[in-house]
């Protein structure tokens, strides 16, 4: 359930505008909010309240406030007044809806507060509530569009939950069953094109999500930074817009737009939102990391460490920092954040992988081929080709572990691949066996869809498709969310 309230965080804002004087204190106080001057906000907020008292708005506007508090802090106080809120909120909607004929705003706006009321008690370990949370707030959109199809801003509420729930894991998946919801994430991704191109007050919101789906999900990262820069333009203090475009550069491999984007969230230093600061020094940790700089990759894990309030990439920030500690000759220290491995959120992938890495190295080192590879795969991940090509030329013939020689070879045939030396990347694979594969098997779906990307530039699209199959197929190792994307992404190159 964390992919929800990552992918939920920015909600709806349609609101019912009774007069010019609300209509103006609502617009101040929504582009506000969308700044993050939440303060400022809610002063403003209060006012509605005080000046509407029988009205819905001012209450919903106030419990986002509060939602987005307690999500930026996971503060027990912001919770409670949350529910303070967004109770007063249904409670002024319902009464509302009760007497008045035309209900497509007022279903809406409930719809909008079962919304935030899902993403809190996702926060705070309610799933089950959430669940049913979920399951009203789809009913209220639904009902907004069998009264009204042209309201559009309903279809991105509907749209995001179809996407985030194909994120839930299957721990939960028999409460999908059980409150009848279902996830189909393309609908999802459709119905958030017809808000953002249709709908009256929904394209910051949908800019957003679309900027990250297009990012996580389709690995098309021009779309997703074109989405991005547009709300980032209009509300450069908003951190987490900041934070999701950098986090779609690195995905892109380009660090260094990533760091100037991180930096801005770092120098705003945004009081509600200090878990996404501590993030934003661990996401640099990273950026120096990929680029083999140990001494500052090492500085800005730290500041993370110091920061965070939760578990989430504690092991992988712990694994990487003791390879930095490595290669500085610091024995002493790359032990000790070796045995930190398992301080990580078992929920993470990340951090699943630190673990069980983790206690291979605590058992039998940092062995010199495991070194060869991690430098690589930085190189690779910084999207500095040439360094990998170069280096695996150099070294791969010295490694002996059979599992690394073919990581080593995948490494060096995309390298290729990406430099356009098409012929000699096709060379590379066809050395590789990977039926020889015993601890690194996700080696399997990433040199199926090195062969269909390698087919696709060939022109071959029927040989393309089917190693892309081969691919989707045996995706279910290590890196499963990285291959996905990049899976999606090639289908939908073949389709065209």
């Amino acid at each position: 359930m964390k992919k929800i309230i990552l992918i939920i965080v920015i909600a709806l804002l349609y609101i019912n505008i009774a007069g010019s004087e609300k209509d103006n204190l609502i617009k101040k106080g929504i582009n506000l909010s969308y700044n993050f001057q939440l303060t400022e906000a809610e002063q403003i907020f209060n006012k509605i309240i005080d000046d509407y008292p029988h009205d819905p708005d001012g209450y919903l506007l106030l419990s986002q406030n509060y939602l987005w508090k307690y999500l930026g802090n996971k503060d027990e106080g912001d919770f409670k007044t949350f529910l303070k809120f967004i109770d007063l909120s249904i409670e002024k909607s319902k009464s509302k809806l009760k007497k008045s004929q035309k209900q497509d705003i007022l279903n809406y706006q409930l719809g909008k507060a079962y919304m935030f009321k899902a993403m809190a008690l996702t926060t705070n370990g309610s799933n089950v509530d959430a669940f049913w949370a979920t399951k009203t707030s789809m009913s209220y959109f639904e009902d907004v569009l069998d009264e009204t199809p042209s309201f559009y801003d309903a279809n991105l509420g509907i749209g995001v939950f179809q996407y985030a729930l194909g994120y839930v894991p299957s721990v939960f998946k028999w409460a999908l069953t059980l409150t009848g919801l279902s996830a189909d994430k393309d609908k999802g991704l459709n119905n958030i094109l017809i808000a953002y191109k249709k709908g009256n007050d929904s394209k910051t919101e949908a800019a957003f999500h679309l900027g990250k789906i297009y990012s996580d999900y389709l690995a098309e990262y021009d779309s997703s930074t074109f989405y991005l820069y547009n709300v980032i333009n209009k509300y450069p203090k908003n951190t987490l817009f900041l934070y999701q475009c950098a986090i779609t550069h690195i995905l892109d491999r380009d660090l260094t737009n990533a760091e100037k984007l991180l930096n801005k969230v770092i120098s705003l230093n945004n009081k509600y939102f200090t878990q996404t600061t501590a993030f934003a020094y661990f996401l640099k940790g990273d950026i120096y990391f990929r680029r083999n700089n140990y001494e500052k990759a090492i500085e800005n894990y730290k500041k993370f460490f110091d920061l965070t309030k939760v578990t989430d990439y504690l092991g992988i920030a712990n694994l990487r920092l003791s390879f930095c500690y490595e290669m500085l000759n610091n024995d002493e220290e790359s032990s000790r954040c070796i045995s930190n491995v398992s301080l990580g959120n078992d929920d993470i992938q990340d951090d699943i992988f630190a673990k069980n890495e983790g206690n291979k190295i605590k058992e039998y080192g940092w062995s010199n081929d495991r070194k060869i590879i991690m430098i690589a795969n930085n190189f690779l991940e910084a999207g500095i080709y040439d360094s990998v090509i170069l280096n695996m030329k150099e070294k791969l013939s010295k490694i002996k572990d059979d599992d690394y020689k073919i990581v080593g070879g995948l490494f060096l045939a995309e390298s290729l691949i990406k430099k356009n030396k098409l012929d000699a990347g096709n060379d590379i694979l066809n050395k590789i066996s990977i039926k020889n594969l015993d601890r690194e098997k996700w080696g399997i779906p990433y040199y199926y869809y090195l062969k269909a990307l390698l087919n696709f530039k060939h022109g071959k699209n029927s040989e393309a498709l089917k190693q892309l199959e081969h691919s989707e197929d045996s995706n279910d190792y290590y890196y499963k969310d990285k291959f996905q994307p990049l899976i999606n992404n090639l289908y939908n190159h073949l389709k065209k």
